[in-house]
């Protein structure tokens, strides 16, 4: 498979543009300029062009609060021992099944801002089923 796109971000060097990405089963061949493909490469039946778009290594969000995402509008009063306590508060008042759905909104969120690993932090009384369905890699704290 090719990956064609505007631009690659490569932490091995420098940004490259007019890119392309070989991937062959589920390893990288080559990262870099079209222009230096390797003739082997052009073999390869199925390639996509992305465009005006970055291909990027996948991100890491290393401490997350998925359980957390239900509450995004809880308003912060400046005094973080108050916030806690209305965190708590109202996390035991959400249902569960909206908890679930929005554990499963989070996940969403998280891959289309480009993260592929997660470290994600549980209190005990949370379902992680959102999580471990997800294509995230990644730890859970409990």
């Amino acid at each position: 498979m090719l990956l064609y796109a505007s631009h690659l971000l490569n932490p091995r060097r420098s940004p490259v543009a007019e890119a392309v990405l070989w991937i062959q089963g589920d390893r990288i061949r080559y990262a870099g300029p079209r222009a230096e493909l390797p003739i082997e490469a052009k073999q390869e039946r199925q390639s996509l062009d992305l465009g005006e778009a970055v291909l990027a290594p996948g991100l890491v969000n290393a401490h997350a609060h998925l359980e957390l995402t239900a509450l995004k509008g809880l308003k912060y009063s400046g005094d973080f021992v108050d916030w806690i306590r209305a965190v708590l508060q109202a996390k035991q008042a959400l249902e569960p099944q909206r908890q679930d759905h929005e554990m499963h909104e989070g996940v969403l969120r998280l891959l289309r801002g480009g993260a592929t690993c997660v470290g994600d932090h549980l209190s005990v009384a949370s379902n992680p089923e959102s999580l471990l369905r997800s294509p995230l890699r990644g730890k859970a704290f409990v």
